[in-house]
């Protein structure tokens, strides 16, 4: 796979997932940071999805939001499907996990 193709995957919507399938394994943390060099300094934002805040971080740290909005329910999900998710099974301490962060 030449690097082009894989930093056109890096680039586009679901690119983790379809990085993965294509055996490319992508930083994540790298696919979101070019994006926010495209967004305007000083402007309002909003992330939704927030977990441990991390990302969260560097948006303030890149694009110093003068506004910005963390949204996340912080709620477990018990059903079978959510088993390897942070919100799901991997929070073995269930909702109390959720409610301290």
């Amino acid at each position: 796979m030449t690097n082009s193709i894989k930093n056109l995957a890096k680039r586009i919507p679901g690119a983790e997932k379809m990085a993965h399938a294509l055996g490319l394994a992508p930083d994540s943390l790298k696919q979101r940071m070019f994006l926010l060099d495209l967004l305007p300094k000083n402007s309002i934002g909003v992330e939704i999805g927030v977990h441990l805040g991390d990302f969260s971080q560097k948006i303030l740290q890149i694009v110093q939001s003068k506004e910005f909005h963390l949204i996340d329910p912080w709620k477990q999900e018990t059903s079978d499907i959510y088993g390897d998710a942070l919100y799901g099974g991997r929070a073995k301490e269930g909702q109390a996990e959720m409610d301290r962060r």
